[in-house]
């Protein structure tokens, strides 16, 4: 019985972070941006080097129908977010693949602000 809610007490913290990431990026989706912005606060108070935190607030910044639009932003956060990445350990980078946030993904996404930057330069 000890056992059972030693392991219960462990994994509780795990679960409940992979739910956030999950509801942030069901805000993004749904084009509720404030909300996104609030989860994204409130996780990063309890994980501040979280690179999936990070890549979801360069994927914010970087949606034009966000109000707050500014890819410089999201250039800052991207980059934040390959940082902790790299330092990330094992434990955390399997968490974070179980959410789907990969090396791959957040490098995709750093490439469609360069882009996204190198059209805005070449139309002025």
């Amino acid at each position: 019985m000890l056992k059972k809610a030693l392991l219960l007490i462990l994994l509780i913290p795990l679960t409940v972070f992979a739910g956030r990431l999950d509801r942030i990026k069901r805000a993004i989706e749904e084009g509720d941006y404030s909300k996104a912005v609030e989860l994204i606060k409130k996780a990063e108070e309890k994980e501040p080097f979280n690179p999936g935190l990070d890549y979801y607030h360069a994927l914010l910044y970087q949606t034009p129908t966000f109000q707050q639009f500014h890819l410089d932003s999201a250039r800052i956060f991207i980059n934040k977010s390959i940082d902790d990445f790299e330092k990330a350990d094992e434990k955390s980078l399997e968490e974070l693949a179980e959410d789907g946030i990969e090396k791959d993904l957040i490098l995709s996404l750093k490439t469609k602000i360069r882009d996204k930057q190198f059209q805005i330069v070449l139309s002025d």
